[in-house]
Formats: C-alpha cells, sequence, structure tokens
C-alpha cells in the first residue's frame, strides 16, 4: 500500500495502452495461506516483478521472478521451503475495445523454477538429512 501511494505522489503514472516501444513494470507482493504476524507461527509470503516491451498491433514480450518463503511443520518444528521461479512468454492482442480501454491477450510463456528446503541444512533430529531440492520446468498458458 505504502508502494502505490509513493508512486502516485512521486513518480508519474501513465495508463497502459498497450503502445508500441512502451514499457511496463509489475511489483507484486502478499501473504500465502493467510496473515500469521508473529515468528512462530507457519508465516508466508511472495514477491515478485514482471518487465513488459509492447510491439506493433498492442503485443508484448514479459519476463519476471518470483520467490516464495513458506514454513511447514514437522513434528515439533518449522521447515522453511523456498521456491524461485521465472517466466518469460509473448503474449497476443486477442481482443480490446476501440477506445482502448479493454483488453485481452492469449500467449505463451515458460516457467522454470527451483525449490529448496530447509536452506539445504540439515536440522533433523530424527534423520541425517530432511531437506528436499528441485527443479521444475514447466510450459503454461
Amino acid at each position: 500500500m505504502m508502494l502505490f501511494v509513493l508512486c502516485l505522489t512521486s513518480f508519474q503514472a501513465h495508463a497502459q495502452r498497450y503502445l508500441p516501444g512502451m514499457k511496463g513494470l509489475q511489483v507484486t507482493a502478499g501473504m500465502t495461506d493467510g496473515v500469521h504476524w508473529n515468528a512462530g507461527s507457519d508465516f508466508a509470503y511472495h514477491i515478485g516483478a514482471a518487465y513488459s516491451v509492447y510491439t506493433k498491433n498492442a503485443n508484448r514480450w514479459v519476463i519476471g521472478g518470483e520467490y516464495l518463503h513458506k514454513k511447514y511443520d514437522y513434528k515439533d518444528m518449522q521447515i522453511p521451503v523456498e521456491q524461485f521461479t521465472a517466466e518469460g512468454g509473448y503474449y497476443l492482442k486477442f481482443l480490446s475495445d476501440r477506445r482502448k480501454t479493454f483488453f485481452l491477450s492469449l500467449g505463451l510463456s515458460a516457467l522454470a523454477g527451483y525449490e529448496t528446503s530447509n536452506r539445504s541444512e540439515s536440522s533433523c533430529r530424527t534423520a541425517p538429512r530432511c531437506w528436499i531440492r528441485t527443479a521444475s520446468f514447466t510450459a503454461v498458458r
């Protein structure tokens, strides 16, 4: 909310009109699985950013990334899990009105991610190792 107020008071904001050469920056942040403020809880959040460049005919290239942090309960402890994802894609203008106030785009993007548990440290008392690493590549949209 403060970022929104800061942008309104100190920077110039322009409407997203899908004009050729126009560039856009999207910043996202939020809570995952509800709002938990105390440190001992399963506080989970995500932050991300994406950059768009508009081409002729109101099409656009998008590249971005996101970070997710969440804690899972395991016996008498909490294991932190972190996910890092990156996305890149191309979107075609599918439908818009004559005044350019409504847009609908269709596109194809690729998503790649990496997940780590417990920051790759072994702290489980029941097993010598309790961390898991996974990497994935998924085409979506």
